[in-house]
């Protein structure tokens, strides 16, 4: 019993330690705290740094550490939305990403996507909305070929799966579904929830602005 407990605390206590520490283009260094190094790619494209996520941990949510102080930190992302069919179809991009403008940071803690930490500055509360689904929808009503390029993929797979043989056997379920869709009116469709359709965050860039220029941090999922 004692050597399982000292076993959990030796791995909270590691867990507390670990950090990614990448330096950038200009000799600077940015840390960030609680990471898994082992779960990201780094690598330098002109004076980028290009973080890969490899697995499933993420950087949004934690804090990080600066070598010398900037003069600014400002922060976009690209925001990417996927679709979902049936259960047993996996979701999946549509193929449309939109960029959002600069925001500057005053915090040393990357704003949280998903709500992934306790009382943690959600992503889109820094982005200037109350709830995900309103910044959401703000794409939805801003972007009229996210709504188009969702019917087009739905249209395309449930159009598919009503002739599947294999389907109309086992799974009556999903062609009733797919029926539904295809005979649904277009314009019932008035929201990023009545399309099926999640946003994502794709990737998100740093710009670190110090006395002699600017570098930046690119974190993609």
């Amino acid at each position: 019993m004692k050597i399982v407990f000292c076993l959990i605390l030796l791995s909270t206590h590691f867990a507390c330690l670990a950090q990614l520490s990448v330096d950038l283009v200009s000799g600077d260094k940015i840390t960030f705290q609680k990471a898994n190094a082992d779960a990201f790619k780094t690598t330098i494209k002109g004076d980028s740094v290009i973080i890969k996520q490899l697995l499933f941990d993420r950087l949004d949510g934690l804090g990080f550490d600066l070598s010398s102080n900037p003069e600014s930190i400002r922060i976009k992302y690209e925001l990417d939305f996927f679709q979902y069919t049936i259960d047993d179809n996996p979701s999946g991009p549509i193929g449309l990403s939109f960029w959002t403008d600069y925001k500057a940071l005053s915090s040393s803690t990357l704003p949280d996507h998903y709500g992934s930490y306790e009382n943690s500055f959600r992503t889109f509360n820094f982005l200037g909305f109350n709830r995900q689904s309103e910044l959401g929808n703000f794409y939805f009503k801003s972007y009229p070929e996210l709504k188009a390029r969702s019917l087009e993929v739905q249209r395309n797979f449930y159009s598919g799966l009503v002739d599947d043989e294999q389907f109309k056997k086992c799974c009556p379920e999903y062609i009733k579904q797919a029926t539904e869709f295809l005979s649904s009116d277009e314009r019932s469709f008035e929201s990023l929830e009545s399309l099926s359709l999640e946003l994502v965050f794709k990737s998100t860039i740093m710009e670190i602005t110090y006395p002699s220029g600017t570098k930046y941090v690119r974190i993609n999922r």
